[in-house]
């Protein structure tokens, strides 16, 4: 019984000290945005933000598709040789992906470019597949990370990716050498920090075990199966609205959008960001011994609620107020913005460090049911605002269906930890 109790205050003790050892990371990777962003906003447009927010939106969507989604089942398989093998796996079907983005590219530019509505993308569509890449690999490497507990180092690793990008963008955009310096800066900060882990953690050459790797494709097939409709519909609701608002209205308004949503949330997220990460790795032991990790999860989503209440208040009271002071006069519609976004952040940040929670009980399909609402309805709220001619009904609309998904992903989620049954 003694021995029992000592395990279990090990046990706490671990995780609040992997919690710490991320955030202190997570929490200074996210911080150096947040302080170089006042002058960023004073060296950049807000058509600036708007052409790189659409950028990023397309990156993201695509990104979905790049491992078929089996970097998420690495942190699953009992044994390392299995894990290494979807860690392959994953790397492989991404530079195949990428190719054949490439190649769709090079064919269809101007159709693309012309669905998008800013001819000032077309140039950086060429790019696309190799950011693409880089934000997958920079995926798979952390879930290995991840797996094998290694905190300090995925902490270090958002501290450099976090300071090669906003040093690549700061510099760009003083000596004004090229257009777009937010997305060059973009991409050539993920593919600093993606060579840096691949040769942290590829130091010996591994081969692809063919034959293995049909059978852990088979084992694992409900993340691509699942996952891949769902994150699709997930990403299409969070990202395809900034294409929309660029085609319904003007990349200045997508600026503001974008960077409000960006601003907005990396200083609430990054502490539950870090409690996810821990909270997987220990969820997914509990539930394996005791098919349930209902106190973890009650325990976790406490915390995020408690810690969400203050960045909420502030950003809906003092929202605009701050925007301009902070970044500029110009900046004052995004923190308009920003008070309505304040809502479904708020939630986001309860529920989406718990998300894969669900797939401990494989009810993926229901999660994919809710990720088409969203889509669907994320989509109609930016036409309805175009309608009315509108771009505020249009945020609204979209931050009510953001909270209301994220309301009802918690009870799907705690219906996981449970050990209930699909």
């Amino acid at each position: 019984m003694i021995a029992r109790a000592k395990a279990l205050l090990n046990t706490k003790s671990e995780f609040r000290k992997n919690i710490f050892v991320l955030l202190t990371g997570t929490g200074i990777a996210q911080a150096i945005p947040i302080l170089i962003s006042p002058i960023l906003t004073r060296i950049y447009s807000p058509g600036d933000f708007g052409i790189f927010g659409l950028y990023s939106a397309c990156a993201a969507i695509l990104s979905v598709f790049a491992t078929g989604r089996y970097d998420l089942s690495i942190i699953e398989p009992k044994k390392d040789t299995d894990a290494r093998l979807l860690m392959l796996l994953s790397l492989y079907i991404s530079v195949f992906f990428s190719c054949m983005l490439f190649l769709i590219v090079v064919l269809f530019n101007g159709p693309i470019t012309n669905v998008l509505g800013d001819p000032r993308i077309s140039i950086w569509l060429y790019s696309l597949p190799l950011t693409v890449f880089a934000v997958s690999c920079f995926s798979v490497f952390s879930y290995w990370m991840n797996r094998k507990k290694m905190y300090k180092e995925m902490s270090m690793n958002r501290v450099v990716s976090s300071v090669s990008i906003s040093s690549f963008s700061l510099g760009l955009g003083f000596i004004k050498a090229i257009s777009g310096g937010l997305i060059v800066g973009y991409i050539l900060g993920q593919f600093f920090t993606v060579l840096l882990l691949r040769n942290r953690l590829l130091k010996t050459d591994y081969k692809l075990k063919w034959k293995r790797s049909l059978v852990i494709m088979k084992q694992y097939i409900h993340y691509p199966k699942y996952l891949i409709p769902a994150t699709l519909a997930g990403e299409i609701a969070i990202n395809l609205p900034i294409v929309l608002v660029t085609g319904y209205f003007n990349a200045v308004i997508t600026g503001f959008f974008s960077f409000a949503n960006k601003v907005t949330a990396l200083p609430i997220s990054f502490i539950g960001n870090a409690i996810g990460e821990v909270y997987r790795q220990k969820a997914a032991e509990e539930y394996a011994n005791n098919g349930n990790c209902k106190a973890l999860f009650l325990k976790t989503v406490r915390q995020l609620a408690l810690l969400g209440i203050l960045p909420f208040t502030v950003l809906f009271f003092f929202g605009e107020i701050l925007f301009s002071f902070v970044f500029g006069p110009d900046w004052i519609i995004a923190g308009q913005i920003a008070k309505y976004l304040s809502f479904l952040i708020y939630f986001q940040l309860v529920s989406t460090p718990l998300a894969l929670t669900i797939t401990f009980n494989k009810s993926q399909k229901y999660d994919m049911m809710l990720q088409f609402f969203r889509g669907t309805f994320s989509i109609l709220s930016m036409y309805l605002g175009y309608r009315y001619n509108d771009y505020m009904l249009s945020i609204k609309l979209y931050s009510l269906t953001f909270s209301l998904y994220y309301i009802t992903h918690s009870f799907l989620q705690y219906r996981a930890a449970r050990g209930v049954s699909v």
